[in-house]
């Protein structure tokens, strides 16, 4: 058995990065670059008209020798193909330039990617220039680290084995190539996504990378396995010589044991070969403790020594580790108790998991000369705790000042921007749910969320409304900060 999980002090930080460059390179266009352009497009195109985007994000801000948990590459797409596609995300093999292009012949001034250069050389491809790709369409991995089918607003691939490798200094961040898995079509099948140069700021390319930092340690007793997902029960007719055949077995599901069926399809049992056994009585409810009763088919079906029955279910596990005794007893074809025994299941711990909430804006507001405030919603922020450890943990917000875009000097100090209601916990399961806070995000910023010792084990959610006061000597435009997430395990 193992001993109880525990974590040490471990702090799980996710960030959303924006796109540092990005570009789309066009077959039909080989020697125009878009590397302002709006939109990033993505076509297939018979007659040498595909068209394939570029993304690359600055992930210098991750400490060395974290951790790398989860990647999401999202980008969001404003313009879908005219037949559902399947866009695959390839790792760049080699460095390109953005340019300042759109749709302008590639130039010294210019100097951005097109479909035959990385940056601007001579626009006339052989393959050895300088600046040439190897290949026309850019150098990348021929196999696509994830691909996913086009959807009408965010897409997102999983790409955590290549930030995990620019990260740790296996490989070089040369970014993305997107591209249709199918190129070449008859008709034209083009997506568009907005790129980092969008006017709308919350259709821009994004990343979200969550990593354990550097300098936290997780403990080696937490164990990534499911806490809540297949039991197994096995009957060994264990009676010796001479014994009765077992015709029925009955055991029993112990407290702390939750989401248990209580439908008989709920179980799969397998027999011995030739012989059936179904449920006969399911629980009659989803909590410990229950009995789950199978039984034989007829007599044909009992068990001989030596023969096993098992029953396969769901169940979601007690939150704290330990042995979990089963009881058993086992009945033969004359309804006599026969063979009592008991049965053990280890319950271990898994993972603290933490969902940040995605890019949120502020309703619009209009300047009145006086101090005045807008107000918008966090979105859902999600922590499941399943270490079984009864640590606690806690979560924090913080927030930058509020910049202009394209006047960063122009800003909305964070000081004015708040939680204003400590937010509802919505108990998704588990009990004992975290305590919340208001206050300001200024600064340390705000812990809005703290599950003292033996509480917080289960799964929660919260979707903090916020509130921002915005002098009455702001200038109009638009103004953006960035808010970071942290978990803390304790």
């Amino acid at each position: 058995m193992l001993g109880q999980p525990s974590v040490a002090n471990a702090v799980i930080i996710t960030s959303t990065y924006p796109a540092a460059k990005d570009a789309t390179i066009r077959q039909d266009s080989p020697t125009r670059n878009y590397g302002v352009d709006t939109q990033l497009e993505v076509q297939s195109r018979s007659g040498a008209r595909n068209r394939r985007s570029l993304a690359q994000f600055d992930l210098s801000s991750i400490p060395a020798g974290s951790t790398i948990e989860s990647v999401w590459l999202r980008l969001f797409l404003q313009n879908l193909p005219n037949n559902q596609r399947t866009y695959g995300v390839h790792r760049v093999t080699n460095s390109w330039l953005e340019g300042t292009g759109n749709g302008d012949i590639n130039s010294a001034a210019i100097n951005g990617a097109t479909w035959r250069e990385r940056q601007y050389g001579n626009n006339n491809w052989t393959g050895t220039g300088p600046w040439d790709w190897a290949a026309q369409g850019g150098d990348f991995l021929a196999p696509p680290t994830a691909s996913t089918p086009t959807v009408a607003g965010w897409m997102s691939w999983n790409v955590l084995t290549d930030v995990a490798a620019w990260v740790s200094g296996a490989a070089a961040n040369f970014g993305w190539l997107i591209k249709d898995a199918v190129e070449n079509s008859g008709n034209r099948q083009r997506g568009r996504f907005g790129s980092a140069e969008n006017g709308t700021a919350a259709e821009r390319p994004a990343l979200d990378v969550t990593y354990l930092r550097a300098d936290s340690a997780l403990s080696t007793a937490t164990v990534p396995v499911g806490w809540y997902g297949q039991v197994g029960a096995t009957f060994s007719h264990n009676g010796g010589a001479g014994a009765d055949q077992v015709h029925q077995v009955s055991f029993v599901i112990p407290a702390g044991w939750s989401n248990i069926s209580t439908a008989t399809a709920g179980y799969t049992v397998t027999a011995p070969a030739g012989k059936a056994w179904n449920v006969t009585a399911a629980p009659s409810g989803p909590d410990g403790p229950q009995t789950v009763t199978v039984t034989a088919v007829n007599g044909a079906a009992d068990l001989a020594d030596g023969e096993t029955v098992s029953i396969i279910f769901n169940a979601m596990a007690p939150w704290l580790s330990g042995n979990s005794v089963w009881p058993f007893t086992a009945f033969g074809a004359a309804g006599g108790t026969n063979i009592p025994a008991s049965r053990t299941v280890d319950v271990t711990g898994t993972t603290l998991d933490f969902t940040p909430s995605l890019d949120t804006s502020l309703a619009p507001m209009t300047l009145s000369g006086t101090d005045s405030s807008t107000t918008g919603n966090l979105g859902a922020l999600n922590v499941r705790d399943g270490r079984g450890a009864g640590g606690g943990w806690s979560v924090a917000i913080v927030s930058t000042d509020f910049k202009m875009a394209g006047n960063p000097a122009m800003t909305i100090p964070a000081g004015g921007f708040w939680v204003p209601t400590a937010p509802a916990v919505d108990i998704l399961s588990g009990a004992a749910p975290p305590a919340t806070a208001a206050g300001s995000l200024a600064g340390a910023g705000l812990t809005l969320m703290n599950a003292s010792a033996g509480s917080g084990m289960g799964h929660y959610e919260v979707s903090p409304a916020l509130e921002l006061l915005v002098p009455a000597q702001t200038l109009s435009g638009t103004y953006e900060s960035t808010m970071t997430e942290t978990i803390i395990g304790l």
